[in-house]
């Protein structure tokens, strides 16, 4: 944060904050957060979690109902929706309950938009959901998906905003089995760019990835540096 702390959690756990000093300013006990945590604009937190208990419990049993939380600066929730319900109330319940088996759809990253673009506004989300294949833009203002692709990147992790009309996603490109993830024939990881003005999916790295054996069957994040002169940066887990 702005004034040298840190905010975090563990791999599913409470949200904390420690100054400076690494002397603890506040801790949410009130959920368990996991996977991508990040500040928008207003310096809030969008953080995932899940719902307990959940309307989906009664019709699936163990279903992870994973949410998209907002945090204040201070660590209150201020704002909480199921991502399975933004799915279904937009349409994409066959996403889910279509699916044989489904019980986790995987909410893995959030990321808030930081400015406003002929293809997104300030705030809308970008939305991660690894166990349908699916990335989608998502607007709290309406509470509606204003975007949503499913493939070509399989099982994916951590979609990134790219210049004023592009997003990238980390494709895992495993085949999933249950819980378990494993290679889709000799495929590698890739990173996957979409032009939301063409439609046009590209793969500019697939080479290089090939050639540097990038193989992270689970995890994995993705950073694109510069505009023209491309390079990737690569978290490989």
């Amino acid at each position: 944060s702005n004034d040298g702390g840190l905010v975090f959690h563990l791999d599913a756990g409470p949200m904390e904050k420690v100054s400076v000093c690494s002397d603890r300013v506040w801790i949410n006990r009130g959920k368990m957060f996991h996977h991508s945590l990040e500040v928008d604009s207003d310096g809030f937190f969008w953080a995932a979690s899940q719902i307990h208990p959940s309307k989906y419990h009664d019709l699936y049993g163990m279903y992870s109902d994973d949410s998209i939380v907002r945090l204040s600066p201070s660590g209150k929730v201020v704002f909480e929706k199921s991502v399975s319900e933004i799915l279904e109330e937009n349409g994409f319940g066959a996403l889910l309950f279509g699916m044989a088996g489904l019980v986790d759809p995987h909410l893995n990253d959030i990321q808030p938009a930081l400015t406003t673009t002929k293809y997104w506004e300030k705030d809308d989300l970008l939305i991660s959901i690894r166990n349908i294949s699916t990335v989608l833009l998502y607007r709290p203002s309406t509470q509606k998906i204003v975007w949503l692709k499913t493939g070509p990147w399989l099982n994916q992790h951590d979609a990134d905003f790219f210049g004023d009309s592009g997003i990238t996603v980390f494709g895992n490109d495993v085949i999933r089995q249950g819980f378990v993830p494993y290679p889709y024939g000799n495929k590698v990881n890739n990173v996957y760019f979409v032009n939301l003005s063409s439609g046009v999916v590209s793969t500019p790295f697939a080479d290089v990835m090939q050639s540097a054996d990038i193989r992270t069957p689970q995890q994995g994040l993705q950073e694109v540096l510069g505009k023209e002169d491309l390079h990737l940066f690569i978290e490989e887990t």
